[in-house]
């Protein structure tokens, strides 16, 4: 055998295994136990406010929190799908708006994957429903056609 054969045979040798190291993409997985009723919510509000939204890859569950004062989390990493994290200590003590709320906060992280928003209206209040803190349920029931359009559209409407 020639040195010209050789050099190809490890050529196409070379190229298998780097085609067969390729990164594999993982199916899409959808794991919402209890939780249903606040994804079909989120994907009727996201609807409503002109959007086309099916979560079709999202994982629901409680779980423990490494910051005592977190109720939940929204954990997005590349070889597993997005995954919300809830206390359910903290979700035992919420009243229902305060739960919706939760639930669309962690899903603009992980489904619109939407960052922090720190900003405050001229009244002082959350300016976004992606604020880093659990609006309270009082608030986001009274305003919460703004939060919604503020969440979906990713942009503030007239500040409430």
């Amino acid at each position: 055998m020639t040195s010209i054969h050789l050099l190809k045979g490890l050529m196409i040798t070379m190229s298998m295994i780097l085609i067969s190291c390729g990164k594999q993409e993982r199916e899409p997985v959808l794991d919402l136990g209890i939780f249903v009723p606040y994804v079909e919510k989120f994907q009727a509000g996201a609807q409503y406010h002109g959007g086309n939204l099916k979560v079709e890859d999202l994982v629901i569950q409680f779980g423990p929190m490494d910051n005592p004062r977190q109720r939940a989390i929204c954990d997005i990493g590349p070889d597993s799908p997005p995954t919300i994290i809830i206390l359910e200590s903290g979700w035992e003590l919420m009243d229902e708006n305060e739960r919706t709320a939760l639930m669309f906060h962690e899903m603009g992280h992980c489904v619109l994957r939407r960052p922090h928003v720190n900003n405050v209206t001229r009244s002082g209040l959350p300016a976004s429903l992606m604020n880093p803190y659990l609006i309270s349920g009082h608030i986001y029931s009274r305003y919460e056609d703004y939060y919604n359009k503020e969440l979906f559209n990713g942009q503030v409407p007239s500040a409430p």
